[in-house]
């Protein structure tokens, strides 16, 4: 099954080197559903790994997933 133009964008990012959380996603390409995006790469075979990062907000921090290839 041939990949999305979206996921194709997440995959060229990944294969930068560098990770990407949802709001970099959504900054950087318009990606909205960036889980379906990762999903869909991972169906193709690809070992996209999840972190677990904080990150500041107005209210203290929260929680968001970031994913990167392995190195």
């Amino acid at each position: 099954m041939p990949l999305k133009p979206q996921a194709i964008h997440i995959l060229r990012h990944l294969e930068s080197g560098a990770s990407i959380t949802p709001a970099r996603a959504r900054d950087l390409f318009g990606i909205e559903r960036l889980g379906a995006r990762i999903h869909e790469l991972r169906r193709a075979g690809y070992d996209v790994r999840k972190d677990t990062i904080a990150v500041k907000t107005r209210h203290g921090k929260a929680h968001v997933a970031s994913y990167m290839l392995p190195a």
